[in-house]
C-alpha cells in the first residue's frame, strides 16, 4: 500500500509483481505527492549502475523516514537527480564504515565500471546542508570529468 505524508492510501498493489511493474506503480504514486514528481531511487547500487550514470548513494541517518528523506532529497537536490543514478541506505555502523563515512547523513558519488563488481569512489561530503552538499557533489562530478 502506498500513502502520503498524512496517510491517506494512494494505491493498492496487491500481489506479486514483475519489478518494472512495481516500480511503474511507485512512480504514479509518487506523482501524487506535492510536487508530482515521480522517484528519483534506485533500489540498489546494482540497480543505479545499470543506468550508465555515476552513482550518488544516500546515507540517511538509522532510523529516518523514507517519505520524508525522500521528499526533502527531491526539494534540495535540484538538477542533481537527473546528472546521477541515484540509491540510499541507512546509515548503520557498517554502512558507515562500507562507504567509508564518519557520520550520516553523507553522498557518496561511485563510478561503476563495466564489470561486475567494479566500482570506484570518486568522492564523499557529509551534512545536512543542502547548499553544502550541493557544492560538494557538483566538485566531485567536476573532478571526475578531469
Amino acid at each position: 500500500m502506498f500513502v502520503d505524508p498524512e496517510g491517506k492510501k494512494l494505491k493498492d498493489v496487491v500481489g506479486a509483481q514483475e519489478l518494472s511493474a512495481f516500480m511503474g506503480a511507485l512512480d504514479n504514486a509518487a506523482k501524487k505527492f506535492p510536487g508530482g514528481k515521480p522517484t528519483f531511487w534506485n533500489n540498489t547500487v546494482k540497480s543505479a549502475a545499470a543506468t550508465k550514470k555515476k552513482v550518488a548513494v544516500y546515507v540517511a541517518k538509522e532510523g529516518a523516514d523514507p517519505i520524508k528523506v525522500t521528499m526533502k532529497l527531491n526539494k534540495d537536490l535540484g538538477d542533481r537527480k537527473t546528472k546521477l543514478a541515484w540509491t540510499w541506505e541507512t546509515g548503520t555502523a557498517k554502512v558507515l564504515e562500507t562507504r567509508g563515512l564518519d557520520s550520516a547523513p553523507g553522498v557518496v558519488i561511485l563510478e561503476v565500471g563495466e564489470k561486475e563488481g567494479e566500482v570506484k569512489t570518486l568522492g564523499k561530503v557529509t551534512g545536512d546542508d543542502p547548499k553544502l552538499i550541493n557544492q560538494g557533489i557538483d566538485d566531485i562530478l567536476k573532478g571526475a570529468t578531469k
